[in-house]
């Protein structure tokens, strides 16, 4: 068995993470439990779930063989609708020395997204000036087919318009890894580019919301988890009103239509910024 070691400085937390990933791979999956897989009680153990430390050192190899140096997010703790540990999800700020504050992430995502209608005109405008332009396209036969050349100015807004629907996903700048909370289940339950669904869609979920409870502001107050492409957004107004919002696509769903026989979920609180609650979920 090959066992690579690696040594990652996260400058976000202060902290620099060696030793053999296998060897925390079957830590994860075997500590405490006998054979391949375990099947865990609505109300597990505590030594049947997996220390946020763990959980770190896991984040940080798959971090650092993913995308490289980078900054690691405190985690947002996951809990299943018993309030049992369930996840742990990271956000890698890639090649950054130190993790931005979400309102500076929302900043970027925002302005991205609402530069994005401009830049597609812009690509339109070009393809259709260098297709109405003989010095611009050159139609050659090939065989009964033409092949078109596109101007420079075609391809420049083509390049700013990828840059923008880059920055509307975060997939440029981030990366998201999600650990399992409970030896039951793999130790990396998700990893990729971008910043995961709750901020992308955040904006959006929350219109929804305000407009669902008739309220200006609403905070974030937890994340329903069943899985990367499974979520549930519970916003809460200033008066107690709920409202809850599905991802993919978002569209508002009853407040405790779901429950753990149903979906078993997560629930995310946000941790490393104070103002996550209020600047995100303010009509921008």
């Amino acid at each position: 068995m090959r066992v690579h070691t690696i040594c990652l400085l996260v400058p976000a937390l202060g902290i620099a993470m060696t030793g053999p990933i296998p060897i925390l791979a079957q830590r994860v999956q075997a500590q405490g439990a006998a054979g391949n897989k375990m099947v865990l009680p609505a109300n597990p153990a505590e030594e049947d779930i997996v220390p946020v430390e763990l959980a770190r050192e896991i984040a940080a190899f798959e971090a650092q063989t993913m995308f490289g140096p980078g900054a690691l997010s405190q985690p947002m703790v996951g809990r299943d609708l018993n309030g049992c540990t369930r996840a742990y999800i990271f956000v890698v700020a890639r090649g950054m020395a130190a993790f931005p504050t979400d309102s500076t992430i929302m900043a970027r995502l925002r302005d991205a997204r609402a530069a994005t209608p401009a830049a597609r005109q812009a690509v339109a405008r070009a393809r259709e000036a260098a297709l109405s332009a003989q010095l611009d396209v050159e139609v050659e036969g090939t065989g009964g087919r033409g092949k078109i050349r596109r101007s420079a100015d075609w391809d420049a807004a083509e390049d700013l318009l990828q840059e923008q629907l880059e920055g509307s996903w975060g997939t440029r700048d981030y990366g998201t890894v999600i650990v399992s909370g409970r030896k039951d289940l793999v130790p990396v339950l998700s990893c990729g580019t971008g910043l995961p669904p709750h901020f992308v869609w955040l904006d959006h979920a929350a219109q929804l919301a305000r407009d669902s409870l008739g309220t200006p502001s609403v905070s974030l107050r937890c994340l329903w988890f069943a899985g990367p492409m499974d979520q549930i957004l519970e916003f809460v107004s200033t008066s107690g009103e709920v409202a809850w919002v599905v991802l993919f696509p978002p569209s508002l769903a009853r407040p405790g239509s779901v429950t753990p026989r149903l979906l078993e979920s997560t629930v995310t609180s946000h941790h490393h910024d104070p103002g996550f609650l209020t600047v995100l979920t303010q009509a921008p």
